[in-house]
């Protein structure tokens, strides 16, 4: 990361003389060298330090990451939060109840159209229309309808400074004549920031490599209100609709019309390429405060919608990122609590208040944190207003002197603040640093969430907690807990009905096609499926209607991309794996009719019951699912009574017949198309 100083703004460098031009050009060359130094140093010095070195990373590839590893049903797109109940059960525990609304005013019915339901018999319009959660977490951002309901402290706050921004190729922006893919003021790998010393115009620039292989480069000027230089219509270079285009490139062409590396991103960046936004931020929370205490029942905030920063200290998203494991690492202990419909009223309460307080608890541990990287964001953004006018915005952006001087003793320099915000580790009680933390718990976590019981409304009282909010505008709501039902139980015999699916898609064709494969089902068979957040089922029933089977699919961990060699050596490895966890005995292991599918087949313990298993691993499917090498297992796995009773033999039968049509149709491997 290079930072620069810049000595002069445009105007003062228009009517400076020729020597102090030339002095001024100098200058500016070594404060470029420096910046590429450090851009090359300081990545170094913080992996010596801390494990690992600065990365910059797209946040829209970031989300296309993390959001790639959901199922497709977890993610709903034009929901709008439109309304919030804390309500009371009967036992005195609480809950929270979510509507949503589409960008149109319609009623956002979750999971309509995808082949889900929640309806059940006795349920009216609004509980068809509501989400019911153990806990909201509102995580969406800094425009928060679910702050909106719990704080109602207004709109953010304008800072009177605007941005713009783009990514574009970082050849197309090189030094003409350079071998380098990248230009001299942004290197491989490098940030650079300069910030302006005049205080009316508080111009500032920023470089960054984002892209680990397609050099791309993303660039951002920002200035104050008072320093932007407006254009007319008739100096506007392109019509554009958008509000991207024409208008905006000239403005910025403008205002930045003596950055020449400015002026080099900004031609090639495509009109609809060209954001421009302004800058936004919110008083910081801070612990114990009049705001803090409003947050009740089982809500909080996360990320934007909690403590919005302005982006000089790149710490927006990864506050976010914090925020997220420390509350998964919180919230773990509650994940190993079955949710249990008779449960006595008492134990239920206590569990619910337990769980409020955790929420409160986390809430003090990451305020701490975030307001004093909210403060030390705009001081970092606020670099070229002047004590006085900093002390003037310091009080508008509502962090009083009292706050500003404990900041300012406990991190007397950028490099101190850098480096609390660097060394983050998890401090929400749990753990101390990152490795004792078990994965398992905070994925048992994700895993309660997919399949929690549906919120039973004869339980709940009609006394709802006065907590109700309009809350109009495009947000997300998660809620650990939501409306996916409990696992049926489990057919005894051949001859016991196919229990009732609430979320199930059935389909009595032939062909089944899942997430990158299919087989070829019996006559009469049907499936039903079980979305998971980690792990997914599909009930397969036989022609009689009893579960012959469960299909399980869940992420592989999968070594170098060596698929189903990375997990087993051969069919009978599996095979004796398979008949460990049986406590039964292997009968024959073989490969399936498809590469990379092994099949085994065995007795139980007694020798009385047959069991057949299928597992293989491939690539989901989808452009993300390549390109972020995500590996799936599906294990077929037959019921324990599959093989007693009238009719077991052409069960069996179908059952292989099942296994041996299994074919991947993403490939074995992601490898290949990335």
């Amino acid at each position: 990361m290079g930072v620069v100083d810049e000595e002069k703004d445009a105007a003062a460098e228009d009517a400076s003389s020729s020597s102090s031009s030339s002095s001024s050009s100098f200058k500016s060359a070594l404060g470029k060298v420096a910046a590429s130094a450090l851009g090359r140093a300081l990545p170094l010095l913080m992996r010596a330090r801390h494990g690992a070195g600065l990365v910059c990373v797209r946040w829209a590839e970031a989300q296309a990451a993390l959001a790639s590893f959901l199922p497709a049903h977890v993610v709903h797109l034009d929901a709008s939060v439109d309304a919030i109940d804390v309500i009371e059960r009967a036992d005195g525990s609480e809950s929270v109840r979510v509507t949503f609304a589409r960008r149109d005013g319609s009623a956002y019915v979750p999971g309509a159209g995808e082949g889900l339901t929640m309806m059940t018999a006795g349920d009216d319009a609004a509980t068809l229309h509501a989400v019911h959660a153990d806990v909201l977490v509102g995580a969406d951002g800094i425009n928060s309808a679910v702050r909106a309901g719990v704080l109602g402290d207004g709109a953010p706050r304008d800072n009177g400074r605007v941005i713009w921004r783009g990514v574009v190729d970082a050849r197309d922006v090189s030094d003409l004549g350079s071998d380098s893919s990248y230009p001299e003021f942004c290197p491989r790998g490098a940030t650079a920031l300069s910030a302006s010393k005049d205080s009316a115009v508080g111009r500032t620039t920023c470089y960054m490599d984002v892209s680990s292989k397609d050099g791309k480069l993303y660039w951002a000027a920002g200035c104050l209100d008072a320093g932007i230089t407006e254009v007319t219509p008739e100096t506007t270079t392109t019509e554009n609709t958008n509000g991207r285009g024409g208008y905006e490139r000239s403005r910025c062409a403008a205002t930045f019309a003596s950055y020449p590396d400015v002026l080099r991103c900004l031609d090639a960046t495509a009109d609809d390429a060209l954001y421009v936004s302004r800058v936004l931020d919110r008083p910081p929370l801070f612990p114990a405060s009049s705001q803090t205490e409003k947050f009740a029942g089982p809500v909080t905030l996360l990320g934007d919608a909690a403590h919005p920063v302005i982006p000089s200290f790149g710490q927006g998203a990864n506050l976010a990122l914090e925020d997220a494991v420390e509350l998964a690492v919180a919230l773990a202990p509650f994940a190993t609590v079955a949710v249990d419909a008779d449960a006595s009223s008492s134990s239920s309460s206590a569990r619910n208040e337990a769980l409020k307080a955790t929420l409160r608890a986390w809430e003090t541990t990451r305020l701490t944190r975030t307001s004093e990287a909210q403060i030390a964001s705009f001081i970092s953004g606020s670099k070229s207003y002047g004590e006085e006018k900093l002390k003037s915005a310091m009080a508008d952006a509502g962090i009083d002197e009292a706050a500003l001087r404990a900041h300012r003793e406990k991190f007397p320099d950028a490099n101190a603040t850098q480096e609390y915000l660097i060394s983050w580790s998890p401090s929400c009680g749990v753990a101390t640093t990152l490795p004792e933390l078990n994965p398992k718990a905070a994925m048992a976590l994700a895993m309660r969430a997919a399949s929690a019981r549906k919120c039973d409304a004869e339980k709940l009282s009609d006394d709802v907690m006065g907590r109700r909010a309009a809350c109009v505008g495009v947000g997300a709501a998660i809620g650990a807990g939501v409306f996916s039902p409990s696992p049926p139980p489990r057919a005894a015999a051949a001859s016991v009905p196919k229990p009732e699916y609430e979320t199930s898609i059935v389909t009595s064709t032939t062909t089944y096609a899942g997430d990158g494969f299919r087989m070829t089902l019996p006559v009469g068979w049907t499936t039903a499926e079980q979305p998971g957040v980690s792990q997914s089922r599909v009930a397969l029933f036989d022609a009689s209607g009893a579960k012959a089977a469960t299909i399980f699919l869940e992420p592989t961990a999968s070594m170098a991309n060596k698929g189903l060699a990375s997990l087993f050596a051969d069919a009978t490895d599996f095979g004796l794996k398979a008949a460990g966890r049986r406590n039964g005995s292997l009968a024959a292991a073989r490969n399936g009719s498809a590469d990379g599918v092994y099949i085994a087949e065995g007795t139980n313990a007694r020798g009385d019951a047959p069991w057949v298993e299928m597992i293989a691993v491939g690539c989901r499917s989808g452009e993300n699912a390549k390109k972020f090498n995500l590996s799936q297992t599906i294990r077929v796995v037959s019921e324990a009574s599959v093989g007693v009773g009238v009719g077991s033999a052409e069960v069996l039968d179908g059952l292989r017949a099942v296994m041996e049509s299994f074919e991947l149709t993403a490939g074995a491997s992601c490898e290949a198309s990335r």
